[in-house]
């Protein structure tokens, strides 16, 4: 006999779950001099940057479905200037802000406020983040049922693809996934390899040991005639 079989769809299930945001921002300098209009960090009063536009068009949607609007920011690949004005190491994952900020519009404020105790630097490694972003799902997920989505923008530059690859191999048994918006040219090899192998759409990410459980990575381009 025939049977009539549902497809349930993402929005389905999200209806009995808490839906987290996190971002990280890539302040590495292959973004270019954040002072100078050709860099993908320069901040016009008149207009979006390529940063400011992702954060937007991706925080609109997914915000949506998180359930206290609060959302941590982190930045990877620059210097951090102390209370006395002195330089610190290239640091590849920090928090924007002392507390987590409210909505889309908190985290472009976080934002732009950040250049003035950031400086540029490198290399782009993407591991720290993502390690961490997994363990803040992890215990996000402990008292609730809650899943994260993990916002990176980055041009491309990526240094630890192994480690890179094998911190999403974790995570990929963890409440967590990740939205890549790639902005710029991309990677010196060729547009955004790095970030299409990471996707791994046509078969499941892996490395010498082990596969990943599922895929948790979605890389999108993301170009100015994009922004809505």
């Amino acid at each position: 006999n025939p049977q009539i079989i549902e497809r349930r769809s993402w929005l389905d299930y999200i209806k009995y779950i808490n839906v987290s945001l996190s971002v990280s921002i890539d302040y590495t300098q292959s973004n270019g001099n954040q002072t100078l209009p050709e860099s993908l960090h320069f901040l016009d009063p008149s207009e979006l940057n390529i940063y400011e536009q992702c954060i937007k068009a991706v925080g609109d949607v997914v915000i949506r479905y998180d359930s206290d609007k609060k959302v941590p920011v982190y930045g990877f690949g620059a210097k951090i200037k102390d209370k006395v004005g002195r330089w610190g190491p290239t640091n590849h994952c920090f928090a924007l802000t002392d507390e987590e900020v409210v909505g889309v519009e908190g985290i472009l404020e976080a934002y732009k406020n950040s250049f003035t105790r950031l400086q540029l630097s490198g290399p782009s490694l993407l591991e720290p983040t993502i390690r961490h972003a997994t363990e803040l799902a992890k215990k996000a997920a402990e008292s609730t049922l809650n899943y994260t989505i993990h916002l990176i923008i980055t041009d491309g530059n990526v240094q630890d693809m192994e480690q890179t690859i094998d911190a999403i191999i974790d995570a990929s048994s963890e409440p967590i996934s990740f939205i890549i918006m790639g902005v710029g040219g991309g990677d010196e090899d060729g547009e955004f390899t790095n970030m299409e192998i990471l996707d791994s759409d046509d078969q499941l990410l892996s490395s010498d040991t082990k596969q990943a459980k599922r895929d948790i990575v979605q890389f999108v381009r993301y170009l100015p005639d994009m922004n809505p």
